[in-house]
């Protein structure tokens, strides 16, 4: 038996440069379309959504005020893309961008506050400033992840700012549970619970430094939503409604935009099950294929099926609290607190994933890199739109009109075109889908401004005016 001649080694060929190099000409890769498809439909969907609320929350909020929350959910930073950006375009863009949205980001939601807390109806006011406390802690937790994922580039430590990063958004997320459901009636006292609820967890969770973490830390965030889940439904069925008061004919021109609302919450979630499937492969799930999947639509579905129960289970406060309230008001109401109970798990679930998977790989996958030119873009036209409109209060209604309008323009016609070129360069069947779907969020977003300016001119409204409190009064104002 004779033996074999050795192979002759190529030279000048390295294996390893060969596979980068094609990773990184892999912009016609089907994963690369798919991760900006993904892109695209996370800002259509959140953008739909505000737009919606807006049109179902106009009796309550101003023109420029809906533009704000328009603009917040055209602009909102995607958890799953940030994280991991700073691996590809280097530290200083990123810290370019934490820059704009950091030093914005802040004053952004002490406005909202102080505009939250001046509100006549009592329990508009309790909704409104649980929402300005969600804005508080979900801003706060943007604030320290992104410095977080650029202090982690500059000193090369890896465990104690990812531990870090996942202690705070439990903490956040269990603030947020406690306030809702228990009733605390004071934001020093929520803010006191976050620093007293933030040294237990931190301590246990930057010890864990193997694969397991993942594991209890997904489990506590599990476990929690089913105990608010439960304590929800709870609630609910011991209210005992009284069905013969409930006008269920009135203003039911609000119920179509409640089923749009709705549509829009969960279609893209069903679309693009497969793409998160193949993104984040999450195996470390207990060892399960489609956990993470699962876990998103289940949570999406029982959002919707919450909203929907609890808009007539809470129907017995139409004389109590709101006599003027109708059925659409109740399904808005529930909405906005389902949604704070839920969203915390699935955004927990993106973020950790995605952190995970960059530990593990030495390079980002190329269907991770997709879309971050429309992510910075997004970001610094979000902070300057957000701010020129909160700091440029008109009180004249044509001044008002041409504001929005501008805004309108600039927040999401130049999105749109960067998709245009962006897709433009890579495929024509992206070009295509990326340009019907910013068509649709424009004319989305015209028609919504439209109808909130239609509203405003009709009733009569008082025009939109700063409440310039001061942050003390802020505080002591009770939920």
């Amino acid at each position: 038996m004779g033996i074999l001649p050795k192979r002759k080694k190529e030279k000048g060929v390295n294996k390893m440069k060969r596979i980068d190099n094609r990773d990184l000409l892999s912009d016609f890769s089907p994963e690369r379309r798919k991760s900006s498809v993904r892109s695209i439909l996370s800002s259509l969907r959140s953008s739909t959504q505000n737009f919606v609320s807006i049109t179902l929350a106009s009796k309550q909020i101003s023109t420029v005020e809906a533009v704000n929350h328009m603009f917040c959910g055209l602009g909102g930073i995607n958890l799953t893309y940030l994280p991991q950006m700073y691996l590809q375009i280097g530290i200083v863009p990123c810290l370019g961008i934490s820059f704009f949205y950091c030093l914005l980001h802040p004053i952004v939601v002490l406005n909202i506050i102080k505009k939250k807390t001046v509100l006549s109806n009592e329990a508009e006011k309790n909704l409104n400033t649980i929402g300005a406390i969600e804005y508080l802690i979900e801003g706060s937790y943007l604030w320290l992840q992104y410095w977080m994922s650029c202090i982690r580039r500059l000193i090369t430590i890896f465990t104690v700012s990812y531990h870090l990063a996942i202690c705070i958004y439990l903490v956040n997320y269990l603030t947020q549970l406690l306030v809702l459901v228990m009733g605390y009636k004071n934001f020093i006292a929520a803010s006191e619970l976050t620093l007293i609820m933030f040294l237990v967890p931190l301590t246990i969770i930057t010890n864990i430094k193997n694969l397991h973490g993942i594991t209890i830390t997904s489990a506590i965030a599990n476990v929690s939503m089913l105990v608010a889940v439960i304590i929800f439904f709870f609630k609910c069925v011991t209210i005992k409604p009284d069905w013969q008061k409930i006008d269920y004919f009135k203003n039911m021109k609000d119920i179509p935009i409640f089923i749009y609302l709705t549509v829009t919450h969960v279609w893209p979630t069903c679309l693009f099950l497969v793409i998160e499937e193949r993104m984040y492969m999450p195996e470390h799930f207990g060892g399960l294929r489609g956990v993470f999947c699962t876990s998103y639509f289940l949570t999406i579905i029982s959002d919707t099926v919450v909203s929907i129960a609890a808009a007539f289970m809470f129907s017995t406060f139409q004389d109590e609290v709101n006599p003027g309230a109708t059925l659409p008001d109740y399904m808005l109401t529930c909405a906005i607190i389902s949604s704070c109970l839920f969203k915390y798990p699935l955004h927990f679930y993106v973020c950790v994933v995605s952190l995970w998977q960059n530990h593990l790989h030495a390079r980002v996958p190329a269907n991770l890199r997709a879309g971050w030119p429309n992510l910075i873009l997004r970001v610094f036209l979000n902070s300057t739109v957000v701010a020129f409109v909160l700091f440029l209060p008109f009180t004249n209604k044509i001044f008002q009109i041409i504001q929005i309008i501008s805004c309108c323009c600039l927040g999401l016609i130049l999105p749109a075109m960067l998709n245009i070129v962006h897709n433009l360069i890579r495929d024509k069947r992206s070009l295509i889908f990326s340009l019907t779907l910013n068509l649709i969020l424009i004319v989305t977003g015209v028609v919504t401004m439209i109808i909130s300016i239609m509203g405003e001119l009709s009733n009569n409204k008082q025009t939109f005016v700063a409440n310039w409190t001061t942050t003390s009064e802020i505080m002591k104002t009770p939920l």
